[in-house]
């Protein structure tokens, strides 16, 4: 059973010279844009030579501070506007971000609270291109439990490391096909279940996204796989349980039995037989 990802959970492009998600602050050059009216400076992470900025509420110690709301030019182009709290020049306390999206299309969304310019709390994001996300933001990143539904209708409801699913999850694809258990890094990593749109059925380990150690694999005919798994088929020592009652015990090389296995019949009689490239041949 090869299993591809039924689900990529898109970050939402939220990058943007107002902020750099994901990216410590250490790891960012300071720029600063000066208000053309009041002089009032608002922190960029990247070179400001083209870019306006002007800000609506008050200006201490020469930065932006206070409650109000930021837009943001380059090139005589809008491409931010911020409604909320800032202080030292930079977004920090619950406020709306708006941000032109990398296609160009429109504009990205995020309502939360800002520390230092980043994410940081609980909030929600909606994509230019309809991708939804509700939950909780660290360091620019979506980072703890969080709902996302990208703009195609794959759902995910679980946890969250670096903007991607990790941790312990439940996925359903617009395919028909749903999972629910660990994940590391957006791929299926651990122990879970996996329901096919076809009625197959899973349960095991996984790792990079395919079936790997030890599961359960029940195929569309109704027969039961228990046993090894590598590379996301049955591979190793395991047992095959025909519709009928036979079972095929022994080793079993991508999917089929291989060797020497015992074949037990519905009435209990068994036999040793050689089986090479999933054919009996004595």
């Amino acid at each position: 059973m090869r299993k591809r990802l039924i689900f990529s959970a898109r970050t939402l492009a939220l990058f943007t010279p107002l902020l750099a998600a994901g990216i410590a602050e250490a790891q960012a050059e300071d720029y600063w844009a000066a208000d053309p009216v009041t002089g009032c400076q608002i922190w960029s992470d990247t070179p400001v030579d083209t870019a306006i900025a002007t800000w609506s509420d008050a200006c201490v110690d020469g930065k932006a501070s206070g409650t109000g709301s930021l837009v943001w030019l380059e090139g005589g182009q809008l491409v931010g506007t911020y409604r909320g709290s800032m202080a030292g020049g930079k977004l920090n306390g619950p406020g709306v971000l708006q941000v032109k999206a990398e296609d160009g299309s429109g504009f990205d969304q995020i309502e939360t609270i800002f520390a230092d310019g980043e994410p940081t709390g609980p909030g929600a994001a909606l994509a230019a291109n309809g991708d939804r996300f509700q939950g909780t933001f660290k360091g620019g990143a979506k980072d703890g439990f969080g709902v996302l539904t990208d703009a195609d209708g794959n759902f995910y409801e679980g946890t969250f490391k670096d903007g991607q699913p990790h941790g312990f999850g439940y996925l359903k694809g617009i395919d028909g096909e749903t999972y629910l258990g660990e994940l590391a890094a957006g791929a299926f990593e651990g122990e879970g279940l996996l329901l096919h749109a076809n009625g197959e059925f899973y349960a095991g380990g996984f790792k990079v996204g395919l079936a790997e150690g030890v599961g359960r694999y029940e195929d569309l005919s109704g027969g039961i796989y228990a046993g090894q798994f590598s590379g996301g088929k049955p591979n190793g020592v395991g047992n095959y349980l025909t519709v009928d009652g036979t079972a095929i015990q022994g080793r079993f090389v991508d999917q089929k039995p291989d060797g020497m296995v015992l074949i037990t019949a519905p009435d209990g009689t068994q036999t040793v037989e050689t089986w090479q490239n999933g054919e009996k041949v004595q």
